[in-house]
Parts: C-alpha cells; structure tokens; sequence
C-alpha cells in the first residue's frame, strides 16, 4: 500500500508474491503472482514432522522443500 501510495504501480514498477490455497487474491489483485499451495500436502508433512520429533528421529527427516511446478503459479497476464 505504501508503494502505491507513492505512485508505483503492482508489476510494473514491483512485484507482490503470495501463496494460498484457494483462487482468492486475483479477485482483489489480478498483477499478483500467486503460487498454489497444497494445505492437504502440508498438513501431511507436518504430521510426519511431528511424529519424527516425538519418536526422536533426525532433525533432517523433518525437514523438506517444495518445489512449486509452473502450473502452480498464477499472474494476471
């Protein structure tokens, strides 16, 4: 809002990034680019990341990076 205020403008002048898990924010922002994000996947992640710490396991198995695919990415264009 700050940007805006100053007269910069969403995707010409800076980008604004989200993540979410249902197709919400190009209703108010359409210059967004919103990535999708599986809250079903996470859920299941962190499950396990939890059962790994009560069992005592590695921190390393608690640990992991999603990768989002292209199609995951929505922009206004």
């Amino acid at each position: 809002a700050g940007a805006e205020r100053n007269g910069l403008k969403i995707a010409q002048d800076f980008d604004i990034a989200s993540k979410e898990a249902i197709g919400f924010l190009h209703r108010f922002r359409k210059e967004m680019i919103v990535v999708t994000e599986d809250v079903g996947r996470a859920g299941n992640f962190l499950a396990r990341a939890i059962m790994a710490a009560i069992e005592g396991r590695a921190p390393d198995e608690s640990q992991g990076l999603e990768v989002p695919l292209l199609t995951d990415f929505r922009t206004g264009s």
